[in-house]
């Protein structure tokens, strides 16, 4: 990576944070750039991590990241992103990086909504590791519990079964059809 004077980093720093910087800054006597260096070098230090190796003028140019990639697409191909991502609900550029990601990683994407059903069923699979934890725990007191409180509790572990059962069931359907389709 070729360095000049020019290269930077851009973040975002909350007010009242930059102002605390810049008072460490002039209370140390240091420029706000000069005394973040030193923190970066101390931070790349103690992460024990070596820098890049410079490279020489020209060498590694197309290797640069730059954030952007843009391509054109075959006529049809466009089409079939496009379908692809309407099933999706989301835009052709965010089923692209997804797509892309997918192919890099060999792991195919799941859509937010999906993930977030994943979400509420592995909840559901813990209240339900609750629900026979407080039933072995009831063993092993040697006190017999009341027969309502045993029925109680295995019926409410039954219905959480159920309930991830069903939402299990309906992200691999949505998802077999959204994957086997012809065109999405």
């Amino acid at each position: 990576m070729n360095k000049t004077k020019d290269d930077y980093i851009k973040l975002r720093i909350h007010p009242v944070k930059k102002e605390a910087l810049f008072a460490v800054a002039q209370k140390k006597q240091l420029d706000v750039s000069k005394l973040l260096m030193g923190e970066i070098d101390r931070l790349i230090d103690s992460a024990e991590q070596t820098l890049p190796k410079e490279e020489a003028d020209g060498q590694g140019d197309e290797m640069a990241i730059t954030g952007k990639i843009s391509f054109r697409p075959l006529s049809g191909d466009e089409k079939y992103l496009k379908h692809y991502a309407a099933a999706r609900n989301m835009t052709p550029s965010t089923a692209m990086r997804l797509l892309l990601r997918s192919w890099i990683t060999k792991n195919p994407p799941l859509p937010k909504n999906e993930l977030s059903l994943l979400a509420v069923t592995s909840n559901q699979l813990a209240a339900i590791g609750r629900n026979l934890n407080q039933l072995v725990k009831l063993a092993h007191t040697g006190v017999s519990p009341q027969q309502d409180t045993v029925i109680g509790l295995i019926d409410q572990a039954r219905e959480e079964m159920r309930r991830a059962s069903e939402t299990i069931d309906g992200i691999v359907r949505t998802n077999q059809t959204s994957w086997e389709s012809d065109h999405a």
